[in-house]
């Protein structure tokens, strides 16, 4: 099952509740975003993956849970389904998000995971065998949990993430804690006094069970993907945008799990070109892990420091509005990307696509940017 979709909205969720007592920077979030970091919106699956439907049928058996002293529950996100548990964590000097998320029973392993949390703490993804070395086994509660803890941010900004995963016939359980702070033994006792309160539920006799079918051989080559449904007429701007002016021969295209909106060409499915319009509280961590996460969408190497990644960046310049913008070819795809910083959020208008339709489209999308009246 593709399961890293499903997790990115989580990521960007974390950061909502890591900020600083002395600092006015946050890390807020909400997802991506098109990859991407609040959990798992149902998505679509990837034509044929054999897991197709398994999320759909899939509902967790139930878990209860006792949060440490201090720890506050949250309302989960909309349209995050299988998040299950979110809470603010209280750190002296900072403060934390731990969430805990179900997946179907043989999704994967702590190491399915990994790359989740290097991005809540600005890191680049670790291969398998560097997650593998890093992953360690403990005893909880009477429950094996598998372990990880990963330090990241700068000397002014440290990051922690905390990250556990508990395997049961009924559902995959995976935690993930993130702090604005270097680590503290402190929230790592109660990380874990939380995770060996875990009880989780058994399958009911009548409940669904998901199996992993054996894709049967195609007969025939595989069709290319159809374009989606676009709507016709007037695109109104999304919530929050006072005014927008979307260029003719664009359309609005389907809603989509932390968007904004979508725009499409008509005819030409997403994949080849599309605009993806997102907001988020905060800035996401900063230029670094957004900027490594756009090259990833393209094949292309990260960077090593925010340094780096502001110098991809050129001014805005869009009607004294604060933020920056960024051109990123790869082969075969490009992208064009607004950041807009605006009353304590930022605005993400994402052109992607085929890079001679990126190519193609950039006056239009230069005549979106500059008809923005927040």
């Amino acid at each position: 099952m593709t399961v890293r979709p499903l997790l990115w909205p989580v990521c960007l969720f974390l950061f909502s509740a890591c900020e600083r007592a002395d600092t006015v920077r946050h890390y807020d979030a909400p997802r991506p975003a098109e990859d991407a970091p609040a959990v798992a919106a149902k998505s679509a699956p990837a034509a044929g993956d054999p897991h197709a439907g398994m999320m759909a049928d899939f509902k967790a058996p139930d878990l209860t849970d006792t949060a440490p002293a201090g720890w506050v529950r949250e309302a989960t996100p909309p349209r995050v389904e299988n998040l299950l548990r979110a809470y603010h964590v209280p750190v002296e000097n900072s403060s934390g998000k731990a969430l805990l998320l179900a997946f179907p029973p043989g999704t994967g392993s702590l190491e399915t995971f990994s790359d989740y949390l290097t991005l809540t703490v600005g890191l680049t993804q670790l291969s398998k065998e560097e997650a593998a070395k890093r992953i360690t086994t403990a005893t909880l509660g009477g429950k094996s949990f598998e372990l990880i803890t990963l330090a990241g941010g700068d000397a002014a900004n440290p990051r922690t993430a905390m990250g556990a995963c508990l395997n049961t016939p009924g559902a995959v359980y995976f935690t993930l804690l993130s702090l604005a702070g270097p680590e503290q033994p402190a929230v790592r006792e109660q990380f874990q006094h939380w995770l060996a309160s875990f009880q989780p539920g058994v399958v009911s006799p009548g409940a669904t069970t998901v199996s992993t079918p054996t894709p049967a051989a195609p007969s025939v080559a595989p069709s290319a993907p159809s374009a989606p449904a676009v709507a016709t007429g007037p695109v109104p701007p999304p919530s929050g945008l006072k005014g927008w002016k979307v260029p003719e021969g664009w359309a609005a295209g389907p809603e989509k799990s932390m968007r904004a909106a979508t725009l499409l060409l008509p005819g030409v499915d997403d994949k080849s070109f599309s605009v993806i319009v997102s907001v988020f509280p905060g800035d996401l961590g900063g230029a670094l892990p957004n900027a490594n996460r756009w090259l990833k969408e393209l094949g292309l190497p990260p960077v090593a420091s925010e340094a780096e990644a502001v110098a991809l960046a050129k001014p805005l310049g869009l009607n004294g509005l604060e933020g920056s913008r960024y051109a990123l070819d790869g082969t075969p795809r490009s992208s064009r990307i607004l950041w807009v910083k605006h009353q304590g959020k930022s605005w993400f208008f994402k052109m992607i696509g085929e890079a001679a339709a990126v190519k193609r489209e950039e006056a239009r999308f230069e005549e979106l940017a500059r008809s923005l009246s927040f």
